[in-house]
């Protein structure tokens, strides 16, 4: 009897070892299936240690957001629409005109904004591959209030020069190209002593002194009067960190 007692506790220790495991892959995130039956894991979002902000524009199914309490689109877009879709394999924010002119922007919904402190700010950004003959800007904002925002520094695109003019504070930049059709990560980095840098990928590009704000990031674009062929604006990837 001895033996057979502790046969079955091992037995039951087993299948309560097995079942733990499985909880606890269960609590990794959530679990879509395919129409074959297999199951498949949504994309993870962007982050990690220090993140106080991502956005990766899908949902827990693996489906781009229907809507997204992370940004209000504030003022309301004129002309334009801001959907977030799609392409194998990146989930992305696209502002695009629907005639002209046209404006759309959008701002993080963070209620008192990111604290004075090191921060980065980061943007993947993507200007269609269609130029434009008109000076269409997007542009990724440091802002210091979500109302009647009052810009800090910014990353200017204009699609008429395929360049990308940078600002903190009343100091401008010299122009950058950037690559039509390709994503491409822009920092916006506070040091500890509220220095800022803007970078394209690993490159510093500007630096200057940015000053103690709490702030909040804003995704905007303009389309000016004209009948040229308008190039449509992504964003992806958006993570704001500590440091």
């Amino acid at each position: 009897m001895m033996h057979q007692s502790v046969a079955r506790y091992h037995s039951l220790g087993r299948h309560l070892g097995r079942l733990a495991g499985l909880l606890a892959l269960a609590a990794l995130g959530p679990a879509c299936y395919s129409k074959s039956g297999h199951t498949y894991m949504a994309p993870a979002g962007p982050g990690g240690a220090g993140v106080l902000f991502s956005d990766g524009f899908v949902a827990a199914s693996g489906t781009p957001l229907s809507s997204d309490a992370q940004w209000s689109e504030t003022p309301a877009a004129s002309n334009a629409t801001l959907t977030i879709t799609y392409t194998p394999p990146t989930y992305y924010r696209r502002i695009v005109e629907t005639s002209r002119p046209a404006s759309a922007a959008a701002i993080d919904t963070v209620a008192a904004g990111f604290p004075a402190e090191a921060l980065t700010f980061q943007v993947d950004f993507r200007p269609s591959t269609a130029a434009s003959a008109d000076a269409d800007l997007a542009m990724i904002q440091i802002v210091d209030t979500a109302g009647t925002p009052n810009v800090l520094a910014q990353a200017v695109y204009d699609a008429s020069t395929g360049k990308v003019t940078f600002s903190i504070g009343v100091t401008s930049f010299p122009a950058v190209s950037l690559t039509a059709g390709s994503f491409q990560t822009i920092r916006f980095v506070v040091d500890s002593g509220f220095g800022g840098t803007w970078m394209v990928g690993t490159a510093s590009e500007a630096t200057a002194a940015f000053g103690s704000h709490a702030t909040h990031l804003r995704l905007a674009a303009t389309f000016p009067s004209g009948a040229a062929a308008s190039p449509a604006f992504d964003f992806t990837n958006v993570v704001v960190t500590n440091p």
